[in-house]
């Protein structure tokens, strides 16, 4: 059985050092949620006008993954190439979670899955 988010969060972020914690934004577009590259940095859409600036595209990236699941704070590892490692096992970890509402909520309107999914990537926001 693959990991949740939870578990996740727990075993491969909180236990990283150093770490930063990062504020989400809160009622957002789920449509909207895009990530593009500017002249100087990176930015992590949530509507059609408002969004976080990132350093690297690894950190929009990352914060994306949360972002969509709903989350309002994170903590984040501070190490460009720890953050770009976990971010892809992230992603992967996004894309069996989303394949496998996909096929057990096919049928119920999009609210109710949002609602499921928010659910399943609560995750305690920091130690």
């Amino acid at each position: 059985m693959a990991m949740l988010p939870e578990e996740f969060y727990r075993s491969k972020i909180l236990t990283c050092s150093p770490r930063k914690s990062v504020d989400l934004p809160g009622p957002r577009d789920y449509n909207e949620i895009r990530i593009e590259k500017s002249l100087f940095e990176w930015r992590l859409y949530y509507s059609k006008k408002r969004y976080l600036c990132c350093p690297s595209e690894w950190e929009a990236r990352y914060l994306k993954v949360w972002l969509e699941g709903g989350l309002n704070k994170i903590e984040m590892p501070s190490n460009e190439e720890l953050l770009k490692n976990i971010t892809l096992e992230l992603e992967k970890l996004s894309l069996r979670i989303l394949k496998l509402a996909d096929e057990k909520l096919a049928g119920y309107r999009e609210p109710i899955k949002r609602e499921v999914l928010q659910g399943v990537w609560q995750v305690e926001e920091s130690k």
